[in-house]
């Protein structure tokens, strides 16, 4: 019964190192998110961060 609990920790830490590694491995393979381009130029756009929501006054009336 001693050896056995060893075994099964090993067990369970190298399948979770597989699912890390698989996932770092899949998230490394994915094309980066297309970009709205400019017809004219032919430039990406760049796309400005959303701002935050702003709670108004009149909001909780």
């Amino acid at each position: 019964m001693k050896r056995e609990i060893p075994i099964a920790v090993a067990i369970v830490v190298i399948i979770i190192a597989i699912a890390i590694v698989g996932f770092l491995f899949y998230k490394g393979t994915q094309p980066p998110p297309p970009q709205e381009v400019n017809p004219l130029t032919g430039e990406p756009i760049k796309q400005a961060a959303p701002s935050p929501l702003k709670a108004t006054p009149e909001h909780g009336r």
